[in-house]
């Protein structure tokens, strides 16, 4: 290795982010009143606590990259 560090790169874990397509999905379905939020997370193949997150996202200002 001639006192070189070899770096390895470790495999991501947890969940994958909820993409920006989906969390505008979910805040017009919201909006439209016609679907509950738990047919809403059905419908995007998510949590009702993450829908219930990204409406509040949009509520208390945060921003979406923040963890």
């Amino acid at each position: 290795m001639d006192g070189e560090k070899r770096q390895y790169r470790r495999k991501p874990t947890g969940r994958p982010r909820i993409s920006t397509e989906t969390k505008e999905l979910v805040r017009r379905l919201y909006a439209e009143d016609k679907m509950t939020c738990k047919d809403i997370a059905a419908a995007c193949n998510i949590s009702t606590r993450s829908v219930f997150r990204i409406l509040d996202e949009r509520t208390d200002g945060h921003a979406e990259n923040e963890g």
